[in-house]
């Protein structure tokens, strides 16, 4: 049989224990966004990127860190290497 191939991606929020998931579990974006914030007891706080104070970030080759949700799901899938959520104050820092 075809072996589909699990790929598990780090996520990782200051204060959290880290957690590991598989993406191509996913149809996209609002789904991701839904069960990691019930994973990490912040339900309802990342399903609006406007008004949230959490943002989800990810890291891509070359250690690029970009803003979920910006790229096509499929592309993002593809080059996800690890997830970030981060309080506004931690985003400002990096800017």
């Amino acid at each position: 049989g075809s072996h589909m191939m699990r790929t598990y991606t780090a996520v990782q929020k200051r204060g959290s224990v880290g957690r590991s998931i598989d993406v191509n579990r996913y149809r996209g974006y609002d789904e991701l966004r839904h069960d990691l914030a019930r994973m990490f007891g912040i339900e309802g706080q990342l399903e609006d990127p406007q008004t949230s104070d959490w943002k989800l970030v990810y890291v891509a080759h070359e250690n690029a860190i970009l803003l979920v949700g910006d790229d096509p799901w499929e592309e993002f899938v593809n080059c996800v290497q690890s997830i970030k959520i981060l309080s506004s104050a931690e985003v400002q820092q990096m800017s």
